[in-house]
């Protein structure tokens, strides 16, 4: 056992620099896959988990190797696809090496309940973290093959085998969720959250959706309540994953995600919109694509559910866009945009600059060398068409009862004003909207979000 631990210590060191190792890729992952299959009961427990623990870290070394490697991806697919895969045993164990090793990574009074192991060498277990999505297509592969092999030959094991599998990958995501909360190896947690959402896909076939939801779910909330963590990819990931083609985990996940992208969107705009800054907010540009990329996918999955359930369209989109008030906030982000480019332009006495005079020339174009006004909206120009796909998207999808709700007054009429002029005028939330919308559609003509289209004569 000590001999086989000293190789894959040695293999885990060199395997980047032996370049004979990768002619047989496959082979060498077939016989680690082979090691944590093993449940042989002659070695001590620890030896065992320690043997795992190694045999996980050199596999999670050659993942490494695979990104950006198509053909060798192409490669590790085909074989787990294949008769040579029959590892029906293995995610168990595969299971049991995350939960041992991230346990390790706990404060002692947060560990305080789980039995001590080895440090065993120093493995860097947030190395392992990165390779989330070869690891549990392998553990869901081996589960599906364990779940056919059992339905045949012994069904009453076959639910007990279920039961067994789930708890494991409730423990998997409980301590995850406690290296979230309470661990202080900011490095580990931050490739956690950035691959975490690599195991939702696979986890999907062999693993409750409303339990991953529900996971899922808890650990977006932890990025709301601990704003260090790293979220774009766990939003990003959620949003392309195939929970959001399901209306009940769509319905679950969709609040926390939206809650989390206005808050850091409008963190990020805050930023963007100080006064004397031109250069550009890198972390705008990623919430920015995550605003489209929730849009297209929820907009996309929404209609789809639609083919099968008549009322689903109008509910989750009045739902969202209406009633929680998504079409609101984009409307006042959207027009937080112009008005500051409204004042710049005023500032500069230059108040409504003509659309060609907005069209970008050819060619890399020095801001400083821009009247303030132009340099100003170039600047903010893909922000601001971000916000304007948005928009637009949803007014796209508003049905007449949405509109009625939104032109409904939902309170008493309120007096706004008591000067001379105004005396007498009432305001309600429904003219309060009209006017938001009238005010963007006027000035998003001087402030065109594609100005490519006004400079051709449009």
């Amino acid at each position: 056992m000590e001999d086989v631990v000293f190789c894959l210590k040695l293999l885990i060191t060199h395997a980047e620099k032996e370049s004979e190792l990768k002619k047989f890729r496959i082979q060498l992952i077939d016989a680690l896959l082979q090691i944590l299959s093993s449940d042989d009961t002659a070695d001590s427990n620890v030896h065992m988990q320690e043997l795992n623990r190694f045999t996980a870290a050199l596999l999670a070394r050659i993942y490494r190797e695979l990104h950006n490697n198509v053909a060798a991806s192409e490669l590790l697919n085909k074989y787990l696809e294949s008769p040579i895969f029959t590892y029906s045993t293995l995610h168990l164990n595969y299971l049991q090496v995350f939960i041992d090793l991230l346990s390790r990574c706990l404060p002692p009074q947060a560990n305080s309940s789980i039995a001590q192991i080895s440090d065993g060498g120093n493995i860097d277990v947030s190395k392992i973290c990165t390779t989330f999505f070869w690891a549990f297509k392998i553990i869901a592969k081996s589960r599906e093959i364990e779940m056919k092999k059992l339905s045949y030959e012994n069904p009453a094991q076959a639910l007990k085998a279920e039961q067994e599998f789930v708890n494991t990958v409730d423990k998997f995501f409980e301590i995850v969720l406690k290296v979230a909360a309470v661990g202080v190896d900011q490095l580990l947690k931050s490739h956690i959250f950035k691959h975490i959402s690599e195991v939702i896909d696979p986890l999907a076939r062999a693993y409750p959706r409303s339990s991953l939801t529900d996971y899922l779910e808890r650990l977006v909330q932890l990025t709301i309540q601990c704003p260090n963590l790293p979220n774009h990819n766990i939003l990003s990931g959620c949003l392309r994953s195939v929970l959001m083609e399901d209306t009940a985990c769509r319905r679950i996940l969709v609040p926390p995600i939206i809650t989390n992208i206005k808050r850091l969107f409008s963190t990020n705009l805050d930023i963007t919109l100080e006064p004397c800054r031109s250069e550009t907010n890198s972390m705008m540009s990623y919430f920015c694509n995550i605003l489209t990329l929730f849009m297209e996918r929820f907009v996309e999955t929404v209609n789809v559910s639609h083919h099968s359930c008549s009322d689903s369209t109008p509910a989750e989109f009045h739902e969202l866009f209406v009633k929680q008030g998504l079409l609101r906030w984009v409307m006042r982000e959207y027009g937080r945009i112009l008005i500051a480019l409204q004042r710049t332009a005023s500032s500069a006495q230059n108040s409504r600059p003509a659309s060609s005079e907005l069209t970008p020339t050819s060619g890399q174009v020095l801001l400083a060398s821009q009247s303030p006004a132009k340099a100003r909206f170039l600047y903010l120009q893909p922000v601001l068409g971000c916000l304007a796909s948005f928009f637009t998207s949803i007014l796209q999808q508003l049905h007449p009862s949405d509109w009625k709700v939104l032109l409904t007054p939902r309170s008493q009429p309120r007096l706004n004003c008591i000067c001379t002029t105004c005396v007498g005028l009432e305001l309600t939330d429904t003219v309060d909207f009209l006017h938001e919308l009238f005010f963007i559609f006027l000035l998003s003509h001087s402030w065109p979000a594609y100005p490519g289209l006004h400079g051709n004569g449009r």
